[in-house]
């Protein structure tokens, strides 16, 4: 008699491991998109470079320089615009375009989505 034995001991990922590939796949498809990579690298250079040109020399009262507050508030936008608007405008895109529902249907867990989201 012949006995079925499972061989290739198959273990399914992570939500981790799956959320990291998740990730991977969003910085490419972001990296494809001219527009979203200008607003988010180069049109602050710009900003920053334009400003930098405008206020030079000292803040008022201290020792610091206007370039040095201008480093630090591009930087704090350019964050807060990344993480907050991109992430709320790209997962309503997802939903309105369908690709939500699709990724339900796949054995993908949830957190994955996030966790790949939060990685992007």
């Amino acid at each position: 008699m012949s006995t079925l034995t499972n061989s290739t001991n198959l273990t399914m990922p992570s939500a981790l491991s799956i959320g990291m590939a998740q990730a991977r796949l969003d910085i490419k498809l972001f990296f494809r998109r001219k527009d979203a990579v200008f607003f988010t690298f180069l049109f602050p250079l710009m900003i920053l470079t334009l400003f930098g040109m405008i206020f030079s020399g000292k803040v008022d009262g201290t020792n610091i320089e206007y370039s040095q507050v201008l480093v630090a508030g591009i930087i704090a936008s350019g964050v807060a615009s990344v993480t907050f608007m991109n992430l709320g405008v790209g997962i309503a895109n997802e939903r309105d375009e369908g690709r939500l529902k699709r990724l339900a249907g796949t054995p993908m867990p949830p957190l994955s989505y996030f966790i790949g989201k939060v990685g992007l």
